[in-house]
């Protein structure tokens, strides 16, 4: 991540960037594993997995994504991302600017 001279009270806004952004409007859309993420965040912009990984680390560390692991088999493990409800709202405000109107 950049390093940004942001003031301490306002520093999750250092998470806001095109990808970001993808993921944050990908999730509004609901729940989703990270593949889905990925895939559905296409729309907006193209990133890797890796990347998508990195961005919804940072969101969450920041509190707009939580995940939830669950087991889907025998020993493996699956991570299912969602928005925070402050990132349902900053998810919302992004998509009235876009003009986006539903959640898909």
């Amino acid at each position: 991540m950049r390093k940004y001279r942001v003031a301490d009270k306002y520093k999750a806004i250092k998470v806001i960037d095109p990808y970001s952004i993808a993921i944050i409007l990908a999730l509004r859309e609901g729940s989703k594993n990270i593949t889905l993420v990925n895939l559905s965040a296409t729309e907006y912009a193209e990133m890797t997995i890796a990347t998508t990984i990195k961005k919804l680390r940072e969101l969450a560390k920041y509190g707009l994504v939580e995940w939830k692991e669950s087991s889907i088999g025998r020993g493996i493990k699956e991570k299912t991302y969602k928005l925070t409800e402050r990132g349902m709202a900053l998810a919302d405000a992004l998509a009235k600017v876009l003009g986006i109107n539903s959640k898909q």
